[in-house]
C-alpha cells in the first residue's frame, strides 16, 4: 500500500517538480543566398543532446531553462555556434544561417 501511494505521489507530483524546459525552433539556411538546408544538425554539446531539421530546414529542439551554447553544421558548409536564452515554456525563434566553405 505504500508503495502505491508513493508511486502515485511522484506521478502526480513528478513532473511539476522538474524544471521548466522550453524550446528553440526556426529554419536553418545559407547565409548569402537564404537557400534552406534541409536535414541541417542542430546540438547542444553541453547537454550531450540535438536533433535534425526537416527536409525544408525546419527544426524544433526541447531544452532546460538557462543559457545555452547551440551548434549548427551541415556538410560543406562552417559550423555556426550561438548563444540561446531559454525562459520556461517560451519558445524563441531562430532564423540560422550557416556560412559555406
Amino acid at each position: 500500500m505504500a508503495f502505491r501511494t508513493a508511486l502515485w505521489w511522484l506521478l502526480a507530483f513528478g513532473p511539476a517538480a522538474a524544471a521548466e524546459t522550453g524550446s528553440l525552433r526556426g529554419t536553418v539556411r545559407v547565409e548569402t543566398s537564404g537557400e534552406t538546408l534541409p536535414y541541417a544538425s542542430v546540438r547542444v554539446d553541453s547537454l550531450n543532446t540535438g536533433t535534425v531539421a526537416d527536409r525544408t530546414g525546419y527544426f524544433l529542439l526541447q531544452l532546460p531553462e538557462g543559457e545555452h551554447r547551440v551548434t549548427f553544421s551541415y556538410v560543406g558548409y562552417e559550423d555556426l555556434t550561438e548563444s540561446v536564452k531559454i525562459k520556461g515554456g517560451r519558445r524563441p525563434k531562430s532564423g540560422q544561417s550557416c556560412i559555406p566553405l
